[in-house]
C-alpha cells in the first residue's frame, strides 16, 4: 500500500519536536516548522502536525508537537544536534522519533 511505503521511505529520518509554536492555521504552523530547520541547513521532506483527538476544542486544534521528515541521516543529525533551537520564543525539543507511523494511520501524511 503507499501509506507502508511512506512508512518505509520515512522512518528512518524522522525527528519528533516538541513545545512548537500554535497558529490558528495548521499549514502555517507547518510552514514555519519547515522553514526553521531549512534555515538551519537541513532538507526537509515534510513535516507532520500533532492533532487533539478530542473534538470539544474545535475539529482543526492541534498540538504543540510535530513530526519533521528529513530527506537524509545528515538532515535528521544537524536537527537532532541543533543547541537550544528556539521558534517564535519557544524552546523546541527535538529528538530522533521511534515512534512508528502506520499505526497512525496514512491521515498523518496528508497535507
Amino acid at each position: 500500500s503507499s501509506s507502508q511505503r511512506m512508512t518505509e521511505e520515512t522512518s528512518s529520518y524522522v525527528a519528533h519536536v516538541a513545545n512548537i509554536p500554535i497558529n490558528d492555521k495548521k499549514s502555517q504552523t507547518r510552514d514555519e516548522v519547515s522553514k526553521f530547520f531549512r534555515d538551519n541547513g537541513c532538507q526537509v521532506k515534510k513535516v507532520i502536525v500533532g492533532r487533539v483527538a478530542s473534538f470539544s476544542r474545535g475539529p482543526d486544534r492541534h498540538k504543540r508537537f510535530c513530526w519533521v521528515v528529513f530527506k537524509d541521516q545528515a538532515s535528521l543529525s544537524t536537527a537532532v544536534g541543533l543547541y537550544r533551537p528556539t521558534l517564535k520564543g519557544r524552546g523546541l525539543r527535538v529528538q530522533v522519533s521511534t515512534e512508528e507511523f502506520e499505526s497512525s494511520g496514512s491521515d498523518y501524511f496528508s497535507d
